[in-house]
């Protein structure tokens, strides 16, 4: 199952389209009631998503989080999966999406997406207080998807960043031609 998702989400080019699938393929291989994928903001190391799924979801807006912060801001800075089956009590837990969803969550399973040594997000499973908590072999499934989905975001962002250089090369070389131009016919 993970191996025809890894070639899947391999094919993807866009980061939007990257999260989409993983948080799809997270709440059917999690059975979970909500999912994120959050990435880290390279030039300010916080976390950020603008989508999840799952219940609540349509009041969550994009959402920042530095590192330490909440459970997937544990993980992002620790580099370490973590699964908490009760966040009532947990120290890492924020509570501030409940407040602002409704969504009362009962367990967390988060997972670092790694790639050179380099944090690039944190995929993350919620269910909520009514729901069994994870176990271990939910917690192994997100780890078993974390480098696939780790590797499909990094292409994704060097070729957004290689699109953007290209742009520029050809802006600045439209502008070198227009100056030869002029100065020749001077």
């Amino acid at each position: 199952m993970v191996v025809r998702f890894a070639q899947r989400i391999a094919a993807q080019h866009t980061v939007p389209r990257i999260i989409e699938m993983a948080i799809a393929k997270i709440r059917v291989l999690c059975d979970a009631e909500g999912a994120s994928l959050l990435l880290v903001d390279r030039a300010s190391g916080e976390l950020f998503f603008d989508a999840v799924a799952g219940a609540g979801s349509g009041s969550i807006e994009r959402v920042r989080l530095v590192a330490g912060q909440g459970v997937a801001g544990l993980v992002a800075l620790t580099a370490a999966p973590l699964l908490v089956a009760d966040v009532r009590g947990y120290p890492a837990f924020d509570p501030k999406a409940d407040a602002h969803t409704g969504f009362r969550t009962g367990s967390i399973i988060a997972v670092p997406l790694v790639l050179g040594g380099d944090v690039l997000g944190v995929l993350e499973a919620v269910r909520s207080v009514e729901s069994t908590a994870f176990g271990a072999t939910h917690l192994q499934r997100l780890e078993d998807l974390a480098p696939h989905v780790a590797i499909a975001v990094h292409n994704a962002q060097i070729t957004d960043e290689l699109r953007q250089t290209q742009a520029e090369v050809l802006a600045a070389n439209a502008g070198l031609e227009k100056k030869v131009l002029e100065r020749t016919e001077q």
